[in-house]
């Protein structure tokens, strides 16, 4: 159930799903000298780009609706059902805001398209 997605379980998407949406969090370090989230210390992601793969490596565009947005480091993704069960990854690419276009990548590989 999307509005239950904590970010660390599983997404399993039946048939019926279309443009489900789920939102991925990207914390800021605390400091300059701590390792305790995904971005630098005073950074922020200023775009995004997100990308689906099948279980065999292969891009998947079917996956994903619409363009996935930003807001206060939580990115928005819409799913759909792919049309054929496996499990599938998404690979986000960020760009942050620290004036250098650096860009950070982060995979999620927990989602499972469930024909029932």
């Amino acid at each position: 159930m999307a509005d239950s997605f904590l970010g660390r379980t599983n997404i399993e998407l039946q048939a019926e799903d279309l443009k489900v949406p789920y939102s991925f969090t990207f914390t800021v370090c605390s400091s300059l000298s701590s390792n305790d989230g995904h971005l630098p210390y005073g950074t922020n992601i200023s775009s995004v780009a997100v990308t689906a793969y099948n279980q065999n490596g292969v891009t998947t565009s079917s996956l994903i609706s619409g363009t996935p947005s930003v807001t206060n480091n939580v990115v928005t993704v819409k799913l759909n059902w792919p049309g054929i069960a496996g499990n599938y990854k998404l690979t986000f690419v960020v760009t942050l805001d620290n004036g250098d276009a650096s860009k950070l990548e982060a995979d999620f590989t927990k989602i499972y398209a469930i024909s029932i």
